[in-house]
């Protein structure tokens, strides 16, 4: 009997969806996601950024399969490339594979003043240079961005109420 339940467990753990969206990211992986960004940016040295305490400040929030979970964001931050270089406040956006966050190619620009001190936007799917404008987002199609309604894609029926990996 004792066998069977534990197989029943495996089995049960085993079946569960692997989130593989990241929650937000921590100081010291935007810190890691930069040198590349940099290197196509400001010239091809190597850096050791260091990003300011408090600095970071999201424009673009693409929901995740579950919630506190993303795919990709759009954010703004003040750092310095080297130690004892001057601080630069830059846009630029990461995503969210396999559970790491890493930074988008080319997409390390200064902030447009349309995007400082505005709140971020939730309702888009998708976070990259190019989409929406200065926000980077790539809205909805559909007003399902309320509650536990998070969109998922660019239909108006592409929304999410449990968050499951499908």
């Amino acid at each position: 009997m004792m066998r069977e339940a534990v197989l029943v467990f495996v089995l049960c753990a085993l079946s569960l969806p692997i989130a593989q969206d990241c929650p937000l990211p921590t100081i010291a992986q935007l810190e890691a996601a930069l040198p590349p960004l940099l290197v196509i940016s400001d010239g091809g040295q190597s850096y050791s950024p260091n990003v300011t305490e408090g600095s970071v400040r999201y424009v673009c929030l693409a929901q995740g399969s579950m919630i506190a979970t993303y795919e990709a964001i759009a954010l703004i931050a003040t750092f310095t490339p080297n130690p004892g270089e001057p601080e630069q406040t830059r846009i630029f956006d990461i995503e969210c594979s396999s559970g790491t966050w890493s930074g988008r190619t080319g997409s390390l620009d200064p902030s447009p003043a349309s995007v400082v001190g505005v709140p971020p936007r939730t309702d888009c799917y998708r976070c990259r240079e190019g989409f929406g404008g200065d926000t980077r987002c790539r809205a909805c199609d559909s007003a399902c961005n309320s509650g536990l309604m998070r969109c998922t894609g660019s239909g108006s029926g592409d929304c999410c109420l449990s968050f499951a990996a499908n």
